[in-house]
């Protein structure tokens, strides 16, 4: 499943690493999944990063591909 971040061009829209977490966590929770893996390319690294420190429940593995070094 392949998502497209909800601030990605919007204007208005929250582009906290945060809100992004939030948003990656209530899509796993509303779709039920118990057991999956977390695939984040440049900023979605820290993204999947930032949700496996929020809430981790169910999540099996975090790739990070070309993570931000900052």
């Amino acid at each position: 499943l392949g998502i497209i971040l909800q601030a990605n061009g919007v204007e208005g829209m929250d582009y906290s690493l945060d809100a992004q977490a939030d948003d990656l966590i209530a899509l796993a929770q509303a779709l039920g999944l118990k057991d999956y893996i977390v695939v984040g390319h440049s900023m979605g690294a820290r993204i999947g990063l930032r949700s496996t420190h929020k809430n981790s429940y169910g999540l099996n593995r975090l790739v990070m591909v070309e993570p931000p070094v900052s």
